[in-house]
């Protein structure tokens, strides 16, 4: 996650340090220009305070590419990206603009620790159970594909009764990668609860600010949510937020056995069509 999105999502802040962080968030290229002393006393509060803060982002100062974010555009409606008196070509703008817009959003949300944290737990796991709803099935079928290219025992159930059997069913050499965006579904307690009795770890993602229900959560991954549930068009943003995140959590785990992975997908090709040539 880009250090200005942590700021806008962390809390809380004291008093003091929430002066400071308004004041980053404002002007964050003038930070670079100055010292932590002296932005102390623009901000008058102490030394101590902005340093505190800074402790408490695991920081000792502050440096230009700490500050880097992709420009996300402000002018699009997520939920309204076109109306109805707009050309076909105009749609394919607004569209585009929407998709440019949200991935730049989705990439300041991304945390390379939890990305760490996440990659981890798949490659611990001997097998992968994927939760998730409606909309959102077609897209964790095809990260399931893609795992099981490269022979990662992965399992999807698409209904409530077999996806809370799944969690029962599981165990702590299981992972669960779990989509919920607000937990507005009814059955997500009750896939937490039988997750946490059946010790299964958890790789959660949600829109910031959900508050989990989960156990065992070894890494929370934001997803960026700016649509209304229902009054829009379709999820344009959020499901192109979605297959970003997925795409990313399946290329960081390829990439860490990347030969490997590559010879198995061509073994396994060559093993369905053996006329394929190379």
């Amino acid at each position: 996650m880009d250090f200005l999105t942590r700021l806008e999502l962390d809390s809380p802040w004291t008093q003091s340090e929430q002066v400071v962080v308004n004041h980053i968030l404002a002007n964050p290229e003038s930070v670079l220009a100055t010292t932590p002393k002296q932005l102390a006393q623009t901000c008058y509060v102490s030394t101590s305070s902005l340093y505190r803060l800074l402790s408490k982002l695991g920081l000792d100062g502050f440096s230009k590419s700490l500050l880097h974010r992709e420009k996300e555009k402000a002018d699009v409606d997520k939920n309204f990206p076109f109306s109805h008196i707009q050309t076909h070509y105009e749609i394919i703008e607004q569209l585009k603009a929407d998709y440019d817009s949200t991935l730049a959003s989705q990439k300041n949300l991304f945390d390379l620790y939890s990305l760490y944290e996440a990659c981890k737990a798949m490659r611990n796991a001997k097998a992968i159970d994927l939760y998730t709803s409606a909309g959102n099935l077609g897209f964790f079928k095809n990260f399931q594909f893609q795992l099981r290219e490269i022979g990662v025992n992965v399992h999807m159930a698409e209904n409530d009764y077999e996806q809370t059997l799944m969690a029962a069913s599981a165990g702590p050499d299981h992972l669960a990668i779990v989509l919920t965006m607000e937990g507005r579904s009814s059955t997500i307690p009750a896939i937490a609860y039988a997750l946490e009795q059946s010790r299964t770890p958890v790789i959660l993602l949600s829109a910031p600010g959900y508050e989990s229900v989960f156990q065992n959560v070894k890494a929370h991954l934001w997803i960026d949510h700016n649509e209304h549930h229902y009054r829009k068009i379709s999820s344009f943003a959020t499901r192109m937020s979605l297959l970003y995140t997925l795409d990313v959590l399946y290329a960081i785990y390829f990439q860490t056995s990347y030969e490997e992975n590559l010879d198995k997908k061509f073994l396994f090709y060559h093993r369905l069509n053996p006329t394929i040539d190379d």
